[in-house]
């Protein structure tokens, strides 16, 4: 599914995933039931259904919605890497909870944004690199976007150096 055009449904999509984030200060993710979503937010049943398929799914519109964002915004910045990081700072706790449950949105995103005949491996390669960054920042929380941007620009201008420097 996808976030809705709607404003009422915008609503409703917001205030489930606000519910969601709720319940998992809480209980794992396997152990949320669509009816703790519907007490959690005081909606019913119908509504859940109109807006998502399973609980996953609010996961995947939500951060759909923010990867588009991302997409959108990131056209007017001169330093993709550095809006990368700030941009993401401030969705932390989304990326942390998708990557802690193993879950293949960040990487179906990266898919469908990507360019066609795009080299499958350039995909997983990224996506390993975004996801460990993504999981160490997320548990470590006390690094800045800038500092991280930092280290990552270092770290990549040293080893493309090396790579070319390399006999």
């Amino acid at each position: 599914m996808e976030f809705s055009n709607n404003k009422r449904a915008q609503d409703s999509q917001r205030a489930i995933y606000k519910g969601l984030r709720r319940l998992l200060e809480r209980k794992d993710l396997k152990d949320i039931t669509v009816v703790d979503l519907q007490n959690e937010c005081n909606i019913s049943r119908a509504t859940f259904y109109r807006n998502y398929r399973n609980i996953i799914d609010v996961l995947d519109v939500i951060f759909k919605w923010y990867f588009n964002e991302y997409q959108e915004l990131k056209k007017e910045e001169n330093d993709k890497l550095l809006f990368f990081f700030r941009y993401w700072y401030l969705h932390r706790d989304l990326l942390t909870i998708i990557v802690e449950n193993n879950l293949d949105i960040i990487k179906n995103c990266m898919i469908r944004y990507s360019k066609p005949n795009t080299d499958p491996y350039f995909i997983e390669i990224k996506y390993g690199l975004v996801t460990s960054i993504i999981v160490y920042w997320s548990k470590e929380r006390k690094t800045s976007p800038e500092e991280l941007y930092e280290k990552v620009k270092r770290m990549l201008d040293v080893k493309a150096y090396e790579l070319i420097t390399k006999n």
